[in-house]
């Protein structure tokens, strides 16, 4: 059976299959835990999930690539061209190391709050678990134990890549 939806929740919840369109072209076509968890693009990383992947431009440093606008730490190896890269806001997390960011707002929505923080040129949300209480302004690191992911610039497609967390994310 064929079912037809802009809902992509109704998608995620319904389908043994999506199909992704966007201006007539197929994004992606897989199953939705890997739409959810390897998109194949930019777009349907940004498409899927709630709240969606965040995506932020990276540029590249000795070391690696690092958030635009940050000196690091470092999120991915070097990489020749430029990058895009994202992170599920359920798995960024308040540490003592990572990300420098600042709370910008967080929305309390009872089994979770989703907190915006301004990270050099990007605003990052993190899904935390429970009632987290920070008031805007609030100096935050954020880490995560996930590799993040990369997608080309020009064409949004994804870049392979290990498959390893990488050090001075994770904390």
């Amino acid at each position: 059976m064929l079912y037809v939806t802009h809902d992509q929740t109704e998608a995620m919840g319904m389908a043994d299959q999506i199909v992704l369109l966007r201006d007539g072209h197929v994004e992606q076509d897989a199953p939705p835990e890997e739409v959810y968890a390897r998109p194949a693009t930019s777009f349907a990383a940004g498409f899927i999930g709630t709240p969606p992947m965040n995506l932020f431009p990276l540029e590249r440093r000795d070391a690696g690539m690092v958030l635009c606008g940050t000196d690091g730490p470092v999120l991915a190896p070097p990489l020749d061209d430029a990058a895009i890269g994202g992170i599920r806001p359920e798995h960024l997390r308040l540490a003592d190391t990572g990300i420098a960011a600042t709370v910008r707002h967080a929305e309390y929505l009872g089994a979770d709050t989703v907190m915006a923080c301004a990270a050099g040129t990007a605003t990052l949300l993190a899904r935390l678990p429970g009632r987290v209480v920070l008031p805007a302004g609030t100096r935050v690191s954020l880490a995560t134990g996930e590799p993040i992911h990369l997608f080309d610039t020009a064409s949004g497609r994804r870049v392979p890549q290990p498959h390893a967390a990488l050090e001075g994310v994770t904390a």
